[in-house]
Protein backbone atom coordinates (compact mmCIF):
# COMPACT_ATOMS: atom_id res chain seq x y z
CA UNK A 1 0.00 0.00 0.00
CA UNK A 2 1.05 3.55 -0.95
CA UNK A 3 2.14 5.65 2.05
CA UNK A 4 0.33 8.94 1.31
CA UNK A 5 -0.58 10.08 4.83
CA UNK A 6 0.99 12.16 7.58
CA UNK A 7 0.00 12.73 11.02
CA UNK A 8 0.40 15.72 12.24
CA UNK A 9 0.40 16.25 16.56
CA UNK A 10 0.46 19.37 18.79
CA UNK A 11 -1.10 21.68 21.33
CA UNK A 12 -4.74 21.84 19.26
CA UNK A 13 -8.11 22.54 19.15
CA UNK A 14 -8.24 24.28 22.15
CA UNK A 15 -9.38 27.76 21.37
CA UNK A 16 -5.62 29.54 21.74
CA UNK A 17 -5.43 31.75 19.09
CA UNK A 18 -1.58 31.16 18.23
CA UNK A 19 -1.64 27.20 18.39
CA UNK A 20 -4.69 27.48 15.83
CA UNK A 21 -2.95 29.37 13.96
CA UNK A 22 0.17 26.85 14.07
CA UNK A 23 -2.42 24.09 13.65
CA UNK A 24 -3.74 25.83 10.14
CA UNK A 25 0.03 26.27 8.65
CA UNK A 26 1.39 23.28 9.27
CA UNK A 27 -2.17 21.66 7.99
CA UNK A 28 -1.73 23.47 4.91
CA UNK A 29 1.50 23.32 4.10
CA UNK A 30 0.76 19.21 4.76
CA UNK A 31 -2.34 18.83 2.92
CA UNK A 32 -0.69 20.36 -0.58
CA UNK A 33 1.01 17.05 -0.68
CA UNK A 34 -0.24 14.63 1.54
CA UNK A 35 -3.27 13.39 3.11
CA UNK A 36 -3.50 14.78 6.72
CA UNK A 37 -4.62 13.23 9.93
CA UNK A 38 -4.48 15.74 13.31
CA UNK A 39 -3.82 14.06 16.47
CA UNK A 40 -4.82 16.21 19.51
CA UNK A 41 -6.59 15.75 22.82
CA UNK A 42 -10.07 15.90 22.64
CA UNK A 43 -10.16 16.07 26.74
CA UNK A 44 -8.68 19.31 26.64
CA UNK A 45 -10.32 20.42 23.64
CA UNK A 46 -12.79 23.35 23.12
CA UNK A 47 -16.59 21.68 22.68
CA UNK A 48 -16.77 23.68 18.99
CA UNK A 49 -13.20 22.43 17.64
CA UNK A 50 -14.61 20.04 15.20
CA UNK A 51 -16.36 22.87 13.68
CA UNK A 52 -13.26 25.17 13.11
CA UNK A 53 -11.11 24.92 9.88
CA UNK A 54 -9.03 22.60 9.87
CA UNK A 55 -10.33 20.16 12.27
CA UNK A 56 -13.47 20.06 10.26
CA UNK A 57 -11.81 19.17 7.34
CA UNK A 58 -9.24 16.56 8.06
CA UNK A 59 -9.84 13.25 10.53
CA UNK A 60 -8.77 13.86 14.07
CA UNK A 61 -7.48 11.20 16.16
CA UNK A 62 -7.18 10.62 19.85
CA UNK A 63 -3.70 11.41 21.02
CA UNK A 64 -3.21 8.78 23.53
CA UNK A 65 -2.79 5.05 22.45
CA UNK A 66 -1.46 4.15 18.98
CA UNK A 67 -4.24 2.89 17.45
CA UNK A 68 -4.92 5.20 15.08
CA UNK A 69 -1.45 5.58 13.35
CA UNK A 70 -0.37 2.08 12.92
CA UNK A 71 -2.10 1.84 9.18
CA UNK A 72 1.00 1.22 6.53
CA UNK A 73 -0.12 3.73 4.53
CA UNK A 74 1.23 6.76 7.08
CA UNK A 75 4.21 7.88 5.73
CA UNK A 76 5.17 9.88 9.15
CA UNK A 77 4.07 12.12 12.27
CA UNK A 78 5.36 15.94 12.20
CA UNK A 79 5.13 17.39 16.09
CA UNK A 80 4.75 21.19 15.68
CA UNK A 81 2.49 23.50 17.34
CA UNK A 82 2.48 25.57 20.30
CA UNK A 83 5.41 25.68 23.20
CA UNK A 84 5.76 21.66 23.32
CA UNK A 85 7.32 19.31 25.81
CA UNK A 86 9.98 17.44 24.18
CA UNK A 87 7.98 13.99 24.69
CA UNK A 88 5.15 15.64 23.08
CA UNK A 89 3.02 12.79 21.43
CA UNK A 90 5.56 10.30 22.57
CA UNK A 91 2.89 7.40 21.85
CA UNK A 92 2.13 8.44 18.52
CA UNK A 93 5.87 8.96 17.87
CA UNK A 94 6.52 5.71 18.70
CA UNK A 95 3.33 4.30 17.01
CA UNK A 96 4.77 5.73 13.64
CA UNK A 97 8.34 4.74 13.71
CA UNK A 98 7.59 1.42 14.58
CA UNK A 99 5.68 0.38 11.68
CA UNK A 100 9.04 2.32 9.33
CA UNK A 101 7.70 6.05 9.54
CA UNK A 102 9.91 9.00 9.75
CA UNK A 103 9.00 11.36 12.72
CA UNK A 104 9.89 14.94 12.83
CA UNK A 105 9.37 18.20 15.38
CA UNK A 106 9.35 21.28 13.39
CA UNK A 107 8.22 24.73 13.90
CA UNK A 108 7.85 24.42 17.99
CA UNK A 109 10.05 24.59 20.84
CA UNK A 110 11.79 22.20 23.81
CA UNK A 111 12.21 24.59 26.65
CA UNK A 112 12.22 22.05 28.87
CA UNK A 113 15.10 20.71 28.11
CA UNK A 114 17.07 23.69 29.69
CA UNK A 115 18.65 22.59 32.45
CA UNK A 116 17.63 19.06 32.07
CA UNK A 117 21.39 17.65 32.60
CA UNK A 118 21.13 14.97 29.68
CA UNK A 119 17.61 13.28 31.14
CA UNK A 120 18.07 10.24 29.73
CA UNK A 121 14.11 9.87 28.97
CA UNK A 122 14.52 12.74 26.60
CA UNK A 123 17.77 11.43 25.10
CA UNK A 124 15.95 8.54 24.00
CA UNK A 125 13.15 9.45 23.00
CA UNK A 126 14.84 12.43 20.66
CA UNK A 127 17.13 9.44 19.25
CA UNK A 128 13.74 8.57 17.58
CA UNK A 129 13.60 12.08 14.97
CA UNK A 130 14.54 12.07 11.80
CA UNK A 131 14.40 15.89 11.59
CA UNK A 132 14.86 18.33 14.91
CA UNK A 133 14.06 22.09 13.51
CA UNK A 134 13.09 24.13 16.45
CA UNK A 135 11.99 27.45 15.89
CA UNK A 136 14.39 29.35 18.38
CA UNK A 137 17.87 27.97 19.24
CA UNK A 138 18.72 27.73 23.15
CA UNK A 139 17.96 24.29 23.27
CA UNK A 140 20.17 23.28 20.36
CA UNK A 141 23.38 22.60 22.98
CA UNK A 142 21.38 20.13 24.69
CA UNK A 143 19.99 18.01 21.53
CA UNK A 144 24.24 18.43 20.40
CA UNK A 145 24.87 17.11 23.99
CA UNK A 146 22.75 14.03 23.26
CA UNK A 147 24.87 13.07 20.23
CA UNK A 148 22.09 13.93 18.29
CA UNK A 149 22.70 15.04 14.34
CA UNK A 150 19.64 15.97 12.46
CA UNK A 151 18.81 19.03 14.07
CA UNK A 152 18.28 22.43 12.07
CA UNK A 153 17.04 25.84 12.82
CA UNK A 154 13.33 26.72 11.79
CA UNK A 155 10.70 29.14 12.57
CA UNK A 156 7.22 29.11 13.84
CA UNK A 157 4.86 28.09 11.56
CA UNK A 158 2.86 31.20 11.80
CA UNK A 159 5.36 34.20 10.57
CA UNK A 160 3.52 33.44 7.29
CA UNK A 161 -0.20 33.44 8.63
CA UNK A 162 -2.80 35.24 5.42
CA UNK A 163 -4.44 38.12 7.20
CA UNK A 164 -7.81 38.03 6.34
CA UNK A 165 -9.39 40.71 4.22
CA UNK A 166 -13.33 40.91 5.59
CA UNK A 167 -13.33 44.78 5.42
CA UNK A 168 -15.13 44.78 9.26
CA UNK A 169 -12.08 46.45 10.62
CA UNK A 170 -11.55 50.30 9.35
CA UNK A 171 -8.50 51.34 9.95
CA UNK A 172 -7.39 53.08 12.99
CA UNK A 173 -4.17 54.35 14.19
CA UNK A 174 -5.54 55.20 17.38
CA UNK A 175 -6.20 51.92 18.31
CA UNK A 176 -4.25 49.65 20.81
CA UNK A 177 -5.04 46.17 20.78
CA UNK A 178 -4.20 44.65 24.44
CA UNK A 179 -3.67 41.07 24.83
CA UNK A 180 -3.14 39.80 28.51
CA UNK A 181 -2.53 36.52 29.19
CA UNK A 182 -4.45 34.06 31.60
CA UNK A 183 -1.88 32.39 34.36
CA UNK A 184 -3.73 30.95 36.83
CA UNK A 185 -6.47 32.26 38.70
CA UNK A 186 -4.74 32.74 42.14
CA UNK A 187 -1.88 35.09 40.55
CA UNK A 188 -4.94 37.11 39.11
CA UNK A 189 -4.78 38.94 42.63
CA UNK A 190 -5.13 42.39 43.00
CA UNK A 191 -1.72 43.40 42.66
CA UNK A 192 -2.15 41.95 38.97
CA UNK A 193 -5.61 43.70 38.36
CA UNK A 194 -4.24 47.09 39.34
CA UNK A 195 -1.24 46.84 37.52
CA UNK A 196 -3.29 46.05 34.36
CA UNK A 197 -5.69 48.76 34.78
CA UNK A 198 -2.52 50.92 35.20
CA UNK A 199 -1.53 49.39 31.73
CA UNK A 200 -5.20 50.50 30.19
CA UNK A 201 -4.47 54.35 31.82
CA UNK A 202 -1.16 54.47 30.10
CA UNK A 203 -2.24 53.52 26.60
CA UNK A 204 -5.03 55.80 27.11
CA UNK A 205 -2.64 58.67 28.27
CA UNK A 206 -0.40 58.24 25.19
CA UNK A 207 -3.45 58.67 23.02
CA UNK A 208 -4.56 55.41 21.75
CA UNK A 209 -7.91 54.12 22.52
CA UNK A 210 -8.13 50.37 24.37
CA UNK A 211 -9.18 47.47 23.04
CA UNK A 212 -9.35 44.15 24.59
CA UNK A 213 -8.05 41.13 22.28
CA UNK A 214 -7.94 37.72 24.14
CA UNK A 215 -5.84 35.28 22.73
CA UNK A 216 -8.21 32.05 24.20
CA UNK A 217 -11.22 31.95 26.05
CA UNK A 218 -9.59 31.90 29.41
CA UNK A 219 -8.10 35.70 28.53
CA UNK A 220 -11.48 36.50 27.41
CA UNK A 221 -12.39 35.65 30.88
CA UNK A 222 -9.91 38.21 32.46
CA UNK A 223 -11.02 40.69 29.98
CA UNK A 224 -14.72 40.57 32.40
CA UNK A 225 -12.35 40.84 35.15
CA UNK A 226 -10.55 44.17 34.19
CA UNK A 227 -13.49 45.30 33.00
CA UNK A 228 -16.91 44.48 34.39
CA UNK A 229 -18.60 47.38 33.40
CA UNK A 230 -17.55 46.59 29.59
CA UNK A 231 -16.39 50.42 29.14
CA UNK A 232 -13.73 49.04 26.83
CA UNK A 233 -14.37 46.96 23.66
CA UNK A 234 -13.29 43.77 23.68
CA UNK A 235 -12.99 41.55 20.54
CA UNK A 236 -13.22 38.17 20.50
CA UNK A 237 -12.20 36.03 17.54
CA UNK A 238 -9.65 33.70 19.32
CA UNK A 239 -10.66 30.54 17.06
CA UNK A 240 -9.67 32.44 13.89
CA UNK A 241 -6.14 33.25 13.93
CA UNK A 242 -6.65 35.32 10.45
CA UNK A 243 -8.92 37.36 11.88
CA UNK A 244 -7.22 38.52 14.65
CA UNK A 245 -4.34 39.39 12.37
CA UNK A 246 -6.54 41.74 10.20
CA UNK A 247 -7.49 43.62 12.99
CA UNK A 248 -3.85 43.93 14.05
CA UNK A 249 -2.70 45.10 10.71
CA UNK A 250 -5.76 47.76 10.50
CA UNK A 251 -4.97 48.88 14.41
CA UNK A 252 -2.09 51.74 15.39
CA UNK A 253 -0.42 49.70 17.87
CA UNK A 254 -0.41 45.76 20.11
CA UNK A 255 0.50 45.49 23.58
CA UNK A 256 1.56 41.81 24.82
CA UNK A 257 1.25 40.93 28.61
CA UNK A 258 2.40 36.96 28.22
CA UNK A 259 1.61 35.98 25.30
CA UNK A 260 3.97 35.23 22.34
CA UNK A 261 1.82 34.94 19.41
CA UNK A 262 0.52 38.86 19.78
CA UNK A 263 3.70 39.62 18.21
CA UNK A 264 4.51 37.42 15.48
CA UNK A 265 0.92 38.27 13.78
CA UNK A 266 1.79 41.97 14.44
CA UNK A 267 5.26 41.61 13.23
CA UNK A 268 4.83 40.86 9.87
CA UNK A 269 1.31 43.82 8.98
CA UNK A 270 3.96 46.35 10.50
CA UNK A 271 2.30 47.46 13.68
CA UNK A 272 4.10 48.71 16.30
CA UNK A 273 4.43 45.95 19.13
CA UNK A 274 5.70 46.21 22.61
CA UNK A 275 6.04 43.42 25.28
CA UNK A 276 5.18 43.86 28.70
CA UNK A 277 6.01 41.49 31.72
CA UNK A 278 3.50 40.16 33.15
CA UNK A 279 3.13 41.90 36.55
CA UNK A 280 3.21 38.44 38.93
CA UNK A 281 5.25 38.79 42.05
CA UNK A 282 4.86 35.14 43.29
CA UNK A 283 6.30 32.97 40.12
CA UNK A 284 9.49 34.25 38.69
CA UNK A 285 9.03 31.36 35.91
CA UNK A 286 6.00 33.33 34.50
CA UNK A 287 8.05 36.31 34.23
CA UNK A 288 10.72 34.97 32.37
CA UNK A 289 9.10 33.04 29.54
CA UNK A 290 12.15 31.92 27.40
CA UNK A 291 10.49 31.13 23.74
CA UNK A 292 9.20 35.47 24.61
CA UNK A 293 12.29 36.52 25.45
CA UNK A 294 13.70 34.67 21.64
CA UNK A 295 11.16 35.70 19.81
CA UNK A 296 12.05 39.71 20.81
CA UNK A 297 15.11 39.44 20.63
CA UNK A 298 15.39 38.20 17.28
CA UNK A 299 12.88 40.47 16.11
CA UNK A 300 14.37 43.53 18.15
CA UNK A 301 10.92 43.73 19.75
CA UNK A 302 10.63 46.20 23.18
CA UNK A 303 10.28 44.83 26.30
CA UNK A 304 8.50 46.57 29.45
CA UNK A 305 9.71 45.00 32.58
CA UNK A 306 6.87 46.67 34.53
CA UNK A 307 3.42 48.28 33.74
CA UNK A 308 5.04 51.69 34.64
CA UNK A 309 7.74 51.13 32.06
CA UNK A 310 5.18 51.29 29.29
CA UNK A 311 4.35 54.29 29.63
CA UNK A 312 8.06 55.64 29.30
CA UNK A 313 8.12 53.58 26.53
CA UNK A 314 5.26 55.04 24.60
CA UNK A 315 5.97 58.67 24.77
CA UNK A 316 9.43 58.08 23.48
CA UNK A 317 7.45 56.07 20.44
CA UNK A 318 7.63 52.47 19.67
CA UNK A 319 8.38 51.43 16.46
CA UNK A 320 7.13 48.39 14.06
CA UNK A 321 9.69 45.42 13.60
CA UNK A 322 12.43 45.47 10.69
CA UNK A 323 11.18 44.23 7.70
CA UNK A 324 14.75 42.52 7.47
CA UNK A 325 14.40 40.53 10.49
CA UNK A 326 10.52 39.15 9.23
CA UNK A 327 12.50 38.29 6.04
CA UNK A 328 15.24 36.15 8.49
CA UNK A 329 12.53 34.32 10.26
CA UNK A 330 10.77 33.74 6.41
CA UNK A 331 13.89 32.16 5.10
CA UNK A 332 14.05 29.69 8.13
CA UNK A 333 10.63 28.68 7.72
CA UNK A 334 11.10 27.98 4.03
CA UNK A 335 13.70 25.90 4.49
CA UNK A 336 12.37 24.27 7.47
CA UNK A 337 9.47 23.12 5.14
CA UNK A 338 12.12 22.34 2.78
CA UNK A 339 14.02 20.00 5.05
CA UNK A 340 10.38 18.03 5.81
CA UNK A 341 9.37 17.72 2.69
CA UNK A 342 12.84 15.98 1.93
CA UNK A 343 13.05 13.76 4.94
CA UNK A 344 9.10 12.69 4.21
CA UNK A 345 9.74 11.80 0.27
Amino acid sequence: MAKTKVVMAGFYGRGNCGDEALAQRLYEFLSERYKVMISLSRTGAHKDYAKWYPYKDAPVIERSGVGGVLSSDIKGIVVGGGGLHACTAAEHVLGVKSIGGKAIFAGSDMHDLLGSNGNGIFRHHLSLFDLISLRYPEAYPVLEGYGLKNLHLGSDWAVDLPTDNSGDFPKDDKRACITVRFFNEKYHDWHFRSKILGLISSVITAGYRPVFVPFSPEDESLCRLFDPTHSIETIVAWSNPRRVKELFACSGLVVSVGRLHPLIFAGPVGVPVVYVVPPITTNPHLVSIAKIRSQTEEWGIPICATVEALADRLAEGVAAVEAARIEVSMQRLAAMKERIVQVLD
